[in-house]
């Protein structure tokens, strides 16, 4: 085995990454290395790949649906409940509130009062609670908030609680973790947020606890649960009658609170509800908890979330220039009026639309008004009463305006590792040859059922484009069809004369083919010593990468690779383990090559292209060795960090239930493996001696099969 130097990957930097671009426009002075330039494919394929893959799913969502009497309504229920509990994760025992009112607002007919209270131990909720006047029982709203970076305070909503209180109802809005005066990332020497609030510090907490099968939508609804808890606690409020509403990711928590939470009795959601069809066609991805895993494998839409008020009312409110399509609101509305008709209560379904973009505007709130009036049975009319917003800092239940540095406390990074210490598997013990070889198969097994992995069904249909000499090697521009809709760039060097000591490489670079392809690279070096070398771009990386872009970067973590990662996740087949597979056919296609034969199999990998080699030679014995340059250590790691530099894209939901990388790792001996260059989850490159601690079960694992030098760290 041939040692050569590590190369550097491009640098990252901030929340991206800076990155070579595949695909477009030939540069001056630079040799154009497309293939699909030459080919004609899809510009979405991957897109359009995956949106086929969900269809079958649409299709048996609908049919049991329909299939729905009002005889089998109750079972159908409990057994959609039962699906989101486990995609979501069990909620944890109720424990101590422990609220205070820290503070009070007198104003003219209604007060607000600053409550913060504890949905788990010492994870603080900030709320306001707003109390009309005389302080008799009133019919309440529970108000879970948008993804407004003041929460509670935004204009909007304070108008909505204004417009409530007026009419006679108790109100409570409370902040969503990382948002308000709850983020869950404050530099304590500055007291700033070292992550956006909202969606990005919503991606970052969820993409971790995915990891471990659970889903953020846990802490979101589970805050909502306990929010009622307290509101329900309050001798100001009938029990009787209490609604819940909210807009955008308030309108999301209206939808699931409603869906499991029987407490409440009427519900209104705002600009959220669509259709998953109509929402992935518009390529905005969400944030984690809207994106159940895997729901839409689990036959899950909307209607079906929505429907699970019934019989109890509700109402959509949809702007008509939403982000949400209006098509898909219009059609959940249709979908829940057949559902209720069969119950016998279609005059339970309402919707209003504003033409207006997202937002909760006065027609919606209007709408809302009225709705709730009908069904708690308040005698007031739906027109919004004037309201004077209050200051941010009139609302803030904390001294410093963050929960962390006034009160301190858990966040949801401190919760996730205590899950992790309870759900992530201790690696065996294999004290013998035959246990380590028993374990390698069982863990191929799994690896195929957590990467959702099956069988290729279809020919390669590889073909050779172009052929050219250059740099002192033979080159092919090559494609061969992974699946029967997704084609796989390649780039194949040869060189000039196969020595006996050649190898046959599959080369996966995390950015594309092109990574390394230029004069100088690793590639040429790897050629230049004889060896047959094939670079690939895995399904949409490189040429295939789609050309929408969102936030003006591609890779940001609310950006284009996201939403397609988190589209496969939905549909349970996830976007890292279809890569595996284009590793897997690469090395198929090159086995194949008359100039291969009798050569010994390598693959080479580099950044989460490393994390692709390493599965794939874990599955495919025919791979002799295999080489992982700054690859991410560990999941674990990953999850231990509270910012990490690498994308979802990398992430298998529930992986780390099942196993980590030094357990793949065991399934490649006796077969030489090379680790150079590891880096933590910030790329950060790690001493050798903290990659031997991680990897200690592998290297027991390779002394057991007597091949402990075909194990190396670098």
């Amino acid at each position: 085995m041939r040692v050569f130097p590590c190369f550097i990957s491009p640098v990252f930097i901030g929340l991206s990454v800076a990155i070579p671009q595949g695909g477009g426009k030939e540069r001056p002075g630079r040799e154009d290395l497309r293939v699909l330039s030459q080919v004609e494919h899809d510009p979405e394929m991957l897109f359009h790949h995956l949106m086929r893959l969900a269809e079958p799913h649409f299709a048996a969502t609908r049919r049991e649906r329909e299939a729905i009497t009002a005889e089998t309504w109750p079972q159908r229920r409990e057994e959609l409940r039962r699906r989101i509990r486990e995609m979501i994760g069990p909620f944890p025992d109720r424990t101590p509130l422990n609220p205070r009112v820290v503070g009070r607002l007198e104003r003219d007919g209604y007060a607000i009062e600053k409550v913060i209270f504890e949905s788990r131990p010492q994870f603080y909720v900030t709320a306001n609670l707003y109390l009309p006047q005389p302080a008799t029982r009133h019919p309440a709203i529970l108000f879970p908030c948008g993804h407004d970076s003041n929460g509670k305070a935004a204009a909007l909503y304070q108008t909505a609680c204004l417009g409530l209180v007026k009419k006679g109802y108790v109100v409570l809005i409370y902040d969503p973790l990382g948002q308000g005066e709850r983020s869950q990332y404050v530099d304590p020497e500055t007291g700033r947020s070292r992550v956006p609030v909202g969606t990005s510090q919503h991606s970052y907490d969820g993409n971790r606890l995915e990891l471990l099968g659970y889903n953020l939508a846990n802490f979101r609804i589970w805050d909502g649960i306990r929010a009622l808890d307290y509101l329900l606690s309050r001798p100001e409020v009938d029990a009787r009658r209490v609604g819940v509403t909210g807009n955008s990711g308030g309108g999301t928590l209206t939808t699931y609170l409603i869906a499991l939470e029987d407490r409440l009795k009427v519900a209104v959601p705002g600009c959220y509800i669509t259709t998953f069809r109509h929402r992935l066609e518009t390529r905005i991805p969400a944030d984690a908890e809207q994106n159940f895993i895997p729901i839409i494998k689990n036959h899950l839409d909307h209607a079906d979330l929505l429907g699970l008020a019934a019989p109890r009312p509700v109402m959509i409110a949809a702007a008509i220039h939403d982000f949400f399509p209006l098509a898909g609101a219009r059609e959940t509305y249709a979908q829940l009026r057949t559902l209720y008709a069969k119950l016998g209560v279609e005059e339970r379904v309402g919707m209003v639309e504003a033409d207006a973009k997202h937002g909760f505007t006065k027609p919606l709130r209007e709408g809302m008004y009225g709705w709730m009036n009908r069904w708690l049975g308040v005698d007031a009319t739906a027109e919004e009463p004037p309201g004077q917003v209050e200051p941010e800092a009139n609302l803030q239940c904390t001294e410093t305006g963050q929960v962390l540095t006034s009160l301190g406390g858990v966040t949801v990074y401190d919760l996730t590792q205590r899950l992790a210490e309870d759900l992530i598997p201790v690696p065996p013990s294999l004290p013998t040859r035959a246990e380590v070889e028993a374990y390698q198969a069982r863990i191929r097994v799994r690896m195929r059922e957590v990467l959702a992995l099956s069988a290729p069904d279809n020919p390669l249909e590889a073909r050779t484009v172009e052929r050219r000499e250059g740099n002192g090697y033979l080159r092919e521009k090559v494609v061969f069809s992974s699946q029967p809709d997704i084609l796989v760039p390649a780039l194949l060097f040869r060189p000039r004369k196969l020595t006996a000591s050649g190898r046959a490489v599959v080369y996966v670079a995390e950015f594309g083919k092109e990574q390394e392809a230029k004069p100088g690279g690793e590639i040429e070096a790897l050629v230049r010593a004889g060896d047959l070398v094939l670079a690939i771009d895995v399904r949409g990386v490189g040429e295939t990468k789609s050309q929408v872009v969102r936030r003006g970067d591609y890779y940001h973590i609310y950006g284009t690779e996201t939403e397609l990662t988190y589209t496969s996740w939905m549909i349970g087949r996830p976007l890292f383990g279809m890569r595996v597979t284009d590793v897997l056919r690469a090395v198929e296609y090159l086995r194949g090559r008359k100039e291969a034969v009798n050569r010994p199999l390598a693959v080479y990998g580099v950044g989460a292209g490393a994390l692709l080699a390493l599965c794939a030679a874990a599955l495919d014995q025919h791979i002799a060795e295999v080489h992982c340059r700054e690859m991410l250590v560990s999941y674990r790691n990953f999850l231990a960090t509270p910012v990490p530099r690498f994308h979802c894209n990398i992430l298998v939901p529930r992986l780390l239930r099942h196993f980590d990388l030094p357990e793949v790792a065991i399934a490649i001996a006796p077969r030489a493996l090379v680790l150079c260059r590891t880096v933590d989850a910030r790329r950060e490159p790690l001493p050798r001696q903290a990659v031997l601690r991680t990897y200690r079960p592998t290297v027991a694992a390779f002394e057991r099969l007597e091949a402990a030098e075909a194990f190396r760290v670098e």
